[in-house]
Formats: structure tokens, C-alpha cells, sequence
């Protein structure tokens, strides 16, 4: 539901475009991550750091897409000088290609917490989110686990950014590596973990 909206979203704004002329450059972010987060990649290492999270979700080896928020905001920046760039679309990700349960190992050493050796089913985890969501509506609060984050953990979610870089966008946080460690140590200044 929640990429169906941002594509709703894209096809009212091009149609815009295309009626009125306005200008129009859509962006379509990858997991963002980064500083001031609650919410995508902060999930899981919240979760890891709460010993919340101590096995990798499912198989592990879908390969998850990532940005970093400085990326999609110089990206956005840059794309707005670019008269070439209007009426497209854009990917905004990183070069990672890491798979979700790499991803999770990297979060974990960086957190420093231990994980246990095992893969977990992701049917019993998305029932757990389910039920997770269901009494959290009932008690007026987030839920730990979201059956849409959930989701991203069975499938692919790699972004081709090619077409950005191709108009000269350089990355800040190439990889998942470079962005991660400094996004764990504003968690940790900022009391959050």
C-alpha cells in the first residue's frame, strides 16, 4: 500500500506537469537511514540494540536497497539545478547491494551485540507483527514490528541509481559501510541507544 500511494502520488503530480506545465522531479528514495531516523533502518537497530533482534529474519539473501538522508537531500538538491532532469524520475540509493541479513551483521557489530548463528522464518515474524499491530491499535501505540517493514525482508529491494550519477550526482555515503557507523554514533551521543 505504501509504494502504491508514492506511485498515486507521482501520477498526479506528472499529470500536472504534463496539464500545466509545472516542473516536476520525483525522486523515489531507497530505505532511508541516517541521523534523527525512528524509522526504516532505525527499526531493526533499535531493535538489536533492545536484544529485541538476535537472529536474522528470514533467509537474509534478499538484497535490500539504502540511502542515506544526506544523499537523498543533496540528491533532491541537485536534481533541482538540473533543467534536464524535469519530468523524470530518479532512484536515490546507494551503490551497497547488501543483502538484508549482511545488513543486520553489520548493525549488530557495530552495536557490538551478540547474535545468534540462526535464520528465522519470516511467516512467524510477519504473524508477530500482525498480532504486534493489532494490540498496539488497541492501546494507543506504535507497534515494535510493522508488517510493511516485515515485507521488505522477503523480497528485493535494490535501487539501479545510474540515472542520477549519470548526470553527475556523486554519492556522500556510497555504501552502507560508510553511512552506518556514523549514523550508530549519533544514536549513541544523542542518548537514543
Amino acid at each position: 500500500d505504501y509504494e502504491k500511494s508514492k506511485l498515486i502520488q507521482e501520477q498526479v503530480a506528472f499529470k500536472f506537469y504534463a496539464s500545466e506545465g509545472l516542473p516536476v522531479i520525483c525522486i523515489r528514495p531507497a530505505a532511508i537511514y541516517g541521523p534523527r531516523s525512528r524509522y526504516g533502518l532505525a527499526v531493526p537497530i533499535f531493535m538489536i540494540k533492545s536484544g529485541l533482534l538476535r537472529f536474522i529474519p528470514g533467509k537474509g539473501d534478499f538484497v535490500g536497497g539504502y540511502a542515506h538522508v544526506y544523499d537523498i537531500v543533496a540528491a533532491a538538491e541537485f536534481l533541482s539545478g538540473k533543467p534536464d532532469a524535469v519530468g523524470q524520475v530518479f532512484n536515490v540509493a546507494d551503490d551497497s547491494a547488501m543483502p538484508i541479513g549482511q545488513a543486520i551483521l553489520l548493525a549488530a557489530s557495530l552495536l557490538k551485540a551478540w547474535m545468534l548463528p540462526v535464520h528465522v522464518p519470516i511467516t512467524p515474524i510477519k504473524v508477530a507483527a500482525f498480532v504486534d499491530q493489532t494490540v498496539s491499535h488497541w492501546l494507543g501505540r506504535r507497534p515494535t514490528l510493522e508488517r510493511d517493514l516485515i515485507g521488505y525482508m522477503d523480497r528485493d529491494s535494490w535501487m539501479d541509481n545510474t540515472k542520477l550519477k549519470s548526470l553527475g550526482y556523486q554519492l556522500r555515503y556510497p555504501t552502507l559501510k560508510d553511512g552506518l557507523p556514523e549514523t550508530i554514533a549519533w544514536y549513541k551521543k544523542q542518548g537514543w541507544i
